[in-house]
């Protein structure tokens, strides 16, 4: 078990927002030098051979990448480059979990991250796996938000000390 991750309410994040209608709700966790999310998606997820969509899978590893940063470079980052290794084929209604990490920060506020995604009841036989490249969010970006996110922003990174 590790330490919950207070979520963004005002962000409309489809991938962590608790209020989004059609987002995957995920819910993130502090554990060691990593972020985990566990999570189940649904039929509403696949696409042929009711397989997950390997679009919903990226989506997982992006926004596991996104928060491990939030929590251990306590700033915003984008994704410059994302690649995603499947490995089996995830089925829907399976309990599953993924964990992000940082591999490598770099110069310029470039910081190479790997993620990998499993069953709960496997988890040392990975389903997908992923590795990234990330972006420091300029700051004109970060002045440029809304007063509720910007506030919003600043009360996580603030938990996190």
């Amino acid at each position: 078990m590790g330490i919950p991750l207070d979520p963004f309410e005002f962000w409309n994040c489809f991938a962590c927002s608790p209020d989004h209608p059609k987002g995957l709700h995920l819910t993130f966790e502090q554990v060691d030098d990593r972020v985990r999310t566990s999570f189940r998606l649904g039929d509403d997820y696949t696409g042929t051979g009711g397989v997950i969509h390997g679009g919903i899978v990226a989506t997982v590893f992006d926004e596991a990448m996104a928060w491990c940063l939030l929590r251990f470079q306590k700033k915003l980052h984008f994704t410059t480059k994302l690649e995603t290794r499947y490995r089996r084929p995830i089925r829907p209604n399976v309990d599953l979990v993924a964990e992000a990490w940082i591999t490598q920060v770099r110069s310029r506020g470039l910081v190479e991250m790997a993620a990998s995604l499993a069953a709960v009841a496997d988890p040392d036989k990975p389903l997908a796996q992923a590795t990234a490249v990330f972006v420091e969010a300029p700051a004109d970006i970060m002045a440029g938000l809304p007063e509720a996110e910007r506030s919003e922003m600043e009360r996580i990174l603030a938990s996190f000390d």
